[in-house]
């Protein structure tokens, strides 16, 4: 007997469905279009990261990206063995774009098996339903490499394509052994939230994460194989997984709401929506989530010191937050006494670590990070 569906599960397939309609209604096609005119656009378009991503993504593609963006996209697409950290401010869309890059990588035959973890399972589940949306509803995907949905595989937090591509979603602390298809090993490892506030309160808790994921996810790769190891998220804490592995990494990006100008970073975030939010929570708050540089509010000096104007031509007095001085709004900021940037300075803390350290169905196209 075929079990009683509960109101919110109703409600969550419902609201499936609406997000499944909003993607083929965003991904028009064109039915005239000859095979061979669509064979040279699909080539045109896979020669040109940023075109592929604009042309099969109108729902999330809608501000340009910053060079920072591009940078990156070219180091984990070029890279067919490569270990990178995006320790990137909120509001920079590092999921939104690691996803575009994934799904790039796995529909041209790059990457066959992508595993994402995350803090927990529900999260994991959650933030891979967009790439199950799209190989599901886009039109476009559909329309250039054929019916994505393949019977029999295609369940929420696991699925494989009918082209042999598949995804697992996985939470810290769950086993990733037999994470296979067929005979393809992970090829893609892809860290996203794997770090909590509560977590980064205990050492303890983060050196048994850190050891599974060295110790049980890492060795899911082949040895003698293609690999990209992306970690996601913020530095939200000295001891995290993320500082830990961009001691690891072959590239650790950190990237600010503000650049070392105390500019912002993205076009997309204007400078009056940064200091208007940034008004809304605590200096503490602010470092961590938007400047990488997790303290207490005991750290902070109480004797402010200010940038100079932004457009005075008199040199810029430096600080944890390299930010202009606005007499409007002023914004109390830590004091460091070096000009060693706070890309430099994490980079370098985080270096020179020890050796001994050691979901059903929401919405999901409202994302709030587009590239």
């Amino acid at each position: 007997m075929r079990k009683r569906l509960t109101a919110s599960e109703k409600d969550a397939i419902r609201l499936w469905e609406e997000d499944l309609k909003s993607l083929r209604e965003s991904t028009p096609i064109d039915d005239n279009e000859s095979h061979g005119e669509k064979l040279k656009r699909i080539a045109r378009l896979e020669a040109d990261d940023e075109a592929w991503f604009k042309y099969y993504f109108p729902l999330y593609y809608k501000s340009d990206p910053a060079l920072f963006h591009k940078k990156a996209t070219k180091r984990i697409m070029k890279n067919k063995r490569w270990y990178e950290v995006r320790a990137w401010s909120r509001e920079l869309a590092k999921t939104t774009r690691t996803m575009f890059e994934n799904m790039k990588l796995a529909l041209t035959g790059e990457v066959r098996n992508t595993l994402l973890i995350s803090n927990s399972e529900s999260n994991a589940k959650r933030l891979l339903l967009p790439v199950r949306a799209n190989l599901e509803g886009n039109q476009r995907i559909i329309n250039d490499y054929g019916t994505q949905q393949k019977p029999g595989s295609w369940e929420d937090g696991e699925f494989t394509t009918k082209g042999g591509a598949s995804w697992r979603a996985i939470g810290a602390g769950q086993s990733p052994r037999g994470t296979r298809n067929e005979a393809w090993r992970t090829d893609f490892l892809w860290f996203d939230d794997i770090d909590t506030d509560e977590e980064t309160r205990n050492p303890d808790r983060i050196k048994i994460k850190w050891e599974w994921i060295e110790q049980a996810v890492i060795p899911t790769l082949s040895v003698s194989g293609d690999y990209r190891i992306l970690f996601c998220g913020n530095i939200i804490a000295k001891d995290c997984c993320i500082s830990r592995a961009i001691k690891k990494a072959d590239f650790p990006d950190i990237i600010n709401i503000r650049d070392k100008n105390g500019m912002s970073s993205w076009a997309k975030n204007s400078e009056q929506d940064i200091d208007r939010f940034l008004s809304l929570i605590s200096t503490a708050s602010g470092q961590k989530e938007f400047f990488n540089n997790p303290i207490s509010e005991g750290d902070i000096f109480k004797e402010i010191t200010w940038g100079a104007n932004r457009h005075s031509k008199s040199s810029r007095s430096w600080s944890t937050i390299p930010t202009p001085h606005r007499p409007t709004t002023p914004r109390p900021r830590p004091i460091r006494s070096s000009r060693t940037s706070l890309s430099e300075s994490l980079i370098s803390s985080c270096m020179s670590l020890p050796d001994t350290w050691t979901g059903s169905p929401t919405r999901i196209l409202s994302t709030g990070s587009t590239s």
